[in-house]
């Protein structure tokens, strides 16, 4: 029948387009995902191929073709070494936060990727420079001081009153440089490489805070309240160090030396005339002089007089008593 043959040829048409349609669809898709996967072969050959120049370069391996010749362009004259240095601590100046390292570390890794591009003997030259100053400024910006706090070994009982309220803090270099000279004595510096940011820096100084540190700011919490009589301050680190670990270890038996304030006074007293210098400090507390304007005014003859001094460390003490004079001198007519 005419009208059933016109509806069959009607029908194998419709099903070669579709057939056509479909093999179409299919191509697409397979070139699609093979430019994808072409991409990200290329990315991550990109990616290798840098991690393996950078290896190379520490590792002092050349990374560019030896066959590469090599274009004669306008001379250049590499830097020297002082040249060098001039520079790199000029860049450094600038470089003083986390950031501002990593961005000259990025920029080190673009100039070594221009360097293994580089044809012409003078641009090799001129781009070694440049790493080079990039590299050693990186190395000066990473070592200079971030932080400063204070380590644990470096606190002692008689230390300055002033230097407890820094005691588990990280301050900046700014705030360093604004203390008296006897109180930076105490610190120790955190460099940029030693941390990545400030939380970090933090977390070192806090973790200075031991047991002895924190007896040692309850101990000098008694002794420095103006408040206290001294009978109270007597009575109250004797009830304190009952309860001590470990600064009692630091004492002698108050028993046989005296109580715990008079034995802190007399290594106060110590520690102020070494301060100036002075040689057997304890020689002259234990004799009834304690300051130093009162240490530099006593007699050879008398010192001889006091036991276990020989004539050598009679010769050490004058020297000392003669430096700490000439310091004291200084210091009043500053």
């Amino acid at each position: 029948m005419p009208g059933r043959s016109t509806t069959n040829d009607a029908r194998s048409k419709h099903d070669e387009d579709c057939g056509e349609s479909f093999g179409g669809n299919a191509v697409n898709e397979n070139l699609i995902g093979g430019i994808i996967i072409l991409f990200l072969i290329f990315v991550l050959y990109n990616k290798v191929n840098k991690k393996i120049k950078k290896v190379k370069r520490k590792l002092g391996i050349p990374t560019s073709k030896p066959s590469r010749s090599k274009k004669q362009t306008a001379s250049y004259t590499p830097m020297s070494h002082d040249e060098i240095r001039n520079a790199a601590e000029e860049a450094a100046d600038k470089i003083k936060t986390h950031i501002r390292i990593e961005a000259a570390e990025e920029r080190l890794d673009t100039l070594h990727e221009k360097l293994d591009e580089a044809e012409s003997e003078t641009t090799i030259d001129k781009l070694k420079d440049k790493a080079r100053i990039l590299e050693e400024a990186i190395d000066i910006a990473s070592n200079k001081p971030f932080r400063y706090y204070i380590e644990s070994l470096d606190v002692n009982i008689t230390a300055p009153k002033e230097i407890f309220k820094f005691i588990g803090k990280a301050i900046t270099p700014k705030k360093y440089e604004e203390l008296d000279n006897t109180l930076k004595q105490y610190f120790d510096e955190i460099t940029f490489s030693d941390v990545n940011d400030v939380e970090e820096a933090v977390e070192i100084a806090k973790s200075e805070v031991d047991d002895r540190v924190k007896e040692i700011i309850a101990f000098r919490k008694i002794v420095d309240d103006e408040k206290l009589s001294e009978e109270h301050k007597i009575k109250k680190l004797d009830n304190f160090m009952k309860t001590s670990n470990v600064l009692v270890d630091e004492f002698d038996d108050p028993d046989d030396f005296g109580n715990y304030y008079y034995q802190y006074l007399r290594l106060r007293d110590i520690k102020e005339l070494e301060n100036f210098g002075i040689k057997k400090a304890g020689y002259f507390v234990d004799n009834g002089y304690s300051t130093i304007e009162e240490v530099i005014n006593v007699p050879p003859e008398k010192i001889i007089e006091w036991h276990g001094i020989g004539e050598a460390t009679l010769k050490a003490i004058t020297d000392s008593q003669r430096l700490a004079k000439s310091k004291l001198y200084q210091l009043q007519g500053a």
